[in-house]
């Protein structure tokens, strides 16, 4: 098991003599309307930066639990920021310990992995987790942290307990009062790290996304169908000239899950192509088009089994 240390231009921590406090696993996510928080991801292969935001934009209650509704805008480094609305309504689970979503409309049953892909439970003591601990066999998993933690993001500084797990499948980390700050995928996905963080009314770091009011829902140059997805879904877009164009799939912690060819498409002309899914697990996938000829566009894809 490999344990990956954090960027060292990003994080200085100082170690208190006190015990980390990892007993408000609440503060990793603080749900509330108005939170948001905007992340980049750069890509290996190919290269590039994919910038995503999540924002609360409103809660409901549901069968006397609170639901909070999250927001999702992308862009594709220089393409237009394009946003829908979640998929999914989000929620604390007490008896697990961490974020749970279940689908919209609500007599769906609760589906894993949690947002942000946490794979144990948030008040996970420090050390080796034991299988009580996460929701799978991660091969031997870690948890690990560090108390009154400095964290910069952007030209801000935020201070919290950091908690960090780490497994075959990547490294994950999440910072009190903030929420999820970093990541790496295993097996050439994406680094990503948080760039700007609005919690309680307090603000860290700059937008990189804009995701206000003004911005349309559903913008985008890429329709699915059906989504969520049971079996397979059908792409239908089309591009401005004929070029060669190509499917490249990661899912929710930026891992590389298939690259498909589409073939040469024809320019001016809607098209459509369809994706098995069956063997995907449930959750979030982002589908990135690559054309030869400079077309490039992202869709969020929702898999449900």
């Amino acid at each position: 098991m490999r344990l990956r240390f954090l960027p060292l231009l990003t994080l200085s921590a100082t170690v208190s003599a006190q015990e980390p406090d990892t007993t408000d696993w609440h503060s990793y996510f603080p749900l509330e309307v108005g939170n948001e928080w905007h992340y980049e991801a750069e890509f290996p292969s190919p290269p590039g930066a994919f910038r995503y935001s999540y924002r609360v934009v409103s809660d409901s209650l549901v069968n006397d639990t609170t639901y909070y509704v999250i927001r999702h805008c992308f862009q594709n480094e220089d393409e237009p920021v394009k946003c829908n609305d979640s998929a999914y309504l989000n929620r604390y689970d007490e008896e697990l310990a961490t974020i749970v979503y279940r689908l919209d409309p609500p007599n769906e049953p609760v589906s894993y992995p949690p947002w942000f892909l946490i794979p144990c439970r948030l008040d996970s003591p420090f050390g080796e987790l034991g299988e009580d601990d996460c929701f799978f066999d991660l091969g031997g998993a870690f948890c690990y942290g560090e108390y009154d933690t400095e964290w910069l993001i952007g030209e801000s500084k935020a201070v919290g307990t950091l908690k960090g797990f780490d497994s075959l499948f990547g490294a994950r980390s999440f910072l009190s009062g903030i929420g999820f700050v970093w990541e790496v995928g295993d097996g050439g996905g994406a680094a990503t790290s948080v760039v700007y963080a609005r919690v309680g009314g307090v603000e860290y770091g700059t937008p990189v996304v804009s995701n206000e009011a003004d911005v349309p829902l559903h913008q985008s140059v890429i329709r699915t169908f059906p989504n969520p997805a049971r079996h397979e879904v059908t792409l239908q877009f089309s591009v401005p000239t004929a070029q060669q164009v190509e499917a490249i799939v990661y899912n929710l912690r930026s891992v590389l899950v298939e690259t498909r060819p589409l073939g040469v498409v024809p320019g001016g002309v809607e098209v459509n192509h369809t994706i098995d899914v069956s063997k995907w697990p449930s959750g979030l996938y982002y589908m990135r088009l690559i054309g030869d000829q400079g077309f490039s566009a992202t869709k969020g894809i929702v898999v449900i089994h």
